[in-house]
């Protein structure tokens, strides 16, 4: 999913107490990623029930940043109307 501006202008305003460190596959924590669920009118315009998942993580090194990457984290987002998401590192 792109990050547009709507999305990254509310990302960058989530307080740090509402981002959970990420946790891999076999229960373990990534170090320096972290994942949330921005609330509130984020993203307006989308069909009821679309819920949208945020995380951040340092870039690997030598790794360029992109404009819509925030505080020197790189930002991933995607969309679900999945009601029930474990917020999971797949990698």
């Amino acid at each position: 999913m792109i990050v547009n501006e709507q999305i990254h202008s509310h990302v960058v305003k989530v307080p740090a107490s509402a981002w959970r460190p990420t946790v891999e596959i076999g229960g373990g924590i990534r170090d320096g990623a972290w994942v949330t669920e921005p609330t509130g009118d984020v993203p307006t315009g989308w069909p009821k029930g679309m819920r949208l998942i945020v995380r951040k993580e340092r870039p690997h090194p030598g790794a360029q940043l992109r404009i819509s990457d925030a505080d020197g984290l790189r930002l991933t987002c995607f969309a679900t109307d999945t009601t029930v998401l474990a917020l999971v590192d797949t990698r």
